[in-house]
Formats: structure tokens, C-alpha cells, sequence
């Protein structure tokens, strides 16, 4: 009976409160649904601001790359006046800078071969005594004056070969440096002239009443960059070294000159004692 009785107020309750979840439910949908309108009008006015700023920022580069195009032609005709200065200042300190770098490594490696010579003169005198020392017949000592002899000769031709290559060395770089520069100015000057062509043709079209802003700065474009193409490949040209490659070559036979000639001196050396010389 009591568990009856609790059944039927139970299910007196839930009949009760069945209304209140379906009106909660109901209100929760339409809270939602108001919410959901609500973000997407947001995100739409979100849109189409951002829309509006595209094409907002799509009129600004067109007045900039178009509109004002003979503007621009103007300050940029002042710019690159100024630009030019700059360049011959600065082509004229580096030019500066590079002949008193070159002076001072030209010092040091003087310096540096005299100092170095001197040493090697007193090893090769102590290496000649500790021969001398060695010898115990007439005819070795004769062998060991030979093969000072021998090796004195190849060492004073390698250094007047080495001066020679090197003053010739000198000679070549100067030269390349000389037409180096001048192909350089040559070439900036030919590209100045060049964007002031273009420039004066842009401002000549401009003048026009009816001109075509969009015509003008394609043309004008493409005029730049054929200038700058052609500034390029004249550097490219200006900056080739091929003396350097004669040089080199130069050098390497003056090195294998010296090797044979000291060691026909060894060799020579070698028979007369009939004992291996350490190479």
C-alpha cells in the first residue's frame, strides 16, 4: 500500500514537471537559434568589411601604380639625381681604399720574401757545413762544393724568376685594374643615361592631356628593367680575371724548373757519395 502510494505521487510529480523541462527546452532552441541569427549577421558585416577593405586596398596600389604614376615619375627623377652622386662618391672611396690596400699588402709580402730568404740562406749554409763535415775523401768535398754550387745557381734563378713574376703579376693586375674601373664607370654611366631616358620619356607622356597612366608606367617599367639587365651583364663582363689563370700557370712552371734542377743536384750528389740524400 505504501509502495503504491509513493508510485502514484511520483508520477503526479513527473507530470508536473514534464511542462517545465519542455518550456526550458523550448526557450534553451530558441536562445540558440536567436544566438545562431546573431553570429551570422556578425560574420557577414565581418565579410563584407573585409570585402570593402580589399577593395579598398586594391584602389590604393592602383592610384599608387597607375593614378599618381607621373608623381612618382617626378620624385623619382629627383631621387635618382641624388642617387647618381652617391655612386661616384662612393666609387671614388673604394677606389681609394683598394689602391691603399694593395699597397700594404704589397709591403708586407716584400717584407715577408726578404725576411724569408734570409732564413732559408742560413738553413741551406748549416745543411752545406754538416755535408762538409761528412766528407772524408777530396772527392766528396769536391761533390758537396758541386752540389752548393748546383743548388745556389737553381735557387738565384728561381728568385729572379719569382721577382720577374712578380713585378709582371703586379703589372697585369694594375692594368685589369685600370680597365676594370673604367668598364665599371663606363657602365653606370650607360645605366644613368639609360633611366634618364626612361624617366623623360614617362614625363613627355605624361604631358599629355589624355595619356594613358597605365600604358605609361608599363612602358616605363620595362624600360627599367632592360636597363638593369644590361647594367648586369656589363658588370659581369668588367669583373672577369682571366690574367690570373696565366699567372698561376706561370708560377707552377717556374716551381717545376726549380724541383728538376735541385734534384739533378741530389742525384748528382748521390752518386758521387753512393748514399741516398733524404729528398
Amino acid at each position: 500500500m505504501k509502495t503504491s502510494n509513493k508510485i502514484i505521487a511520483m508520477m503526479l510529480a513527473m507530470t508536473l514537471i514534464a511542462p517545465a523541462f519542455a518550456s526550458a527546452e523550448n526557450s534553451i532552441s530558441v536562445n540558440l537559434d536567436t544566438r545562431g541569427g546573431q553570429m551570422r549577421e556578425r560574420m557577414e558585416e565581418r565579410r563584407a568589411d573585409i570585402d570593402n577593405a580589399i577593395k579598398a586596398k586594391a584602389n590604393i596600389r592602383a592610384n599608387m601604380g597607375m593614378g599618381n604614376v607621373c608623381e612618382r615619375i617626378v620624385d623619382a627623377d629627383v631621387k635618382f639625381e641624388a642617387l647618381t652622386k652617391m655612386w661616384g662618391s662612393n666609387a671614388a672611396a673604394r677606389a681609394t681604399f683598394k689602391d691603399e690596400r694593395q699597397a700594404n699588402r704589397e709591403a708586407y709580402w716584400n717584407g715577408t720574401i726578404k725576411d724569408t730568404r734570409g732564413d732559408w740562406d742560413e738553413k741551406r749554409q748549416s745543411g752545406y757545413d754538416k755535408m762538409l763535415a761528412a766528407a772524408d775523401t777530396d772527392a766528396e768535398r769536391e761533390a758537396v762544393a758541386e752540389f752548393k754550387a748546383d743548388v745556389e745557381e737553381a735557387i738565384t734563378a728561381k728568385r729572379v724568376a719569382i721577382d720577374a713574376w712578380i713585378a709582371a703579376n703586379k703589372t697585369a693586375r694594375d692594368s685589369w685594374e685600370s680597365t676594370h674601373r673604367t668598364a665599371i664607370e663606363a657602365a653606370y654611366k650607360d645605366f644613368a643615361t639609360a633611366i634618364r631616358t626612361a624617366i623623360t620619356k614617362a614625363k613627355d607622356a605624361c604631358a599629355d592631356d589624355n595619356a594613358d597612366t597605365a600604358s605609361i608606367a608599363a612602358a616605363f617599367k620595362a624600360d627599367i628593367d632592360a636597363a638593369r639587365v644590361e647594367l648586369k651583364a656589363d658588370l659581369k663582363v668588367a669583373a672577369e680575371k682571366d690574367w690570373i689563370t696565366d699567372k698561376r700557370s706561370d708560377l707552377k712552371e717556374i716551381m717545376d724548373d726549380f724541383h728538376t734542377a735541385i734534384k739533378d743536384a741530389k742525384a748528382k750528389l748521390e752518386a758521387s757519395f753512393d748514399v741516398k740524400t733524404e729528398e
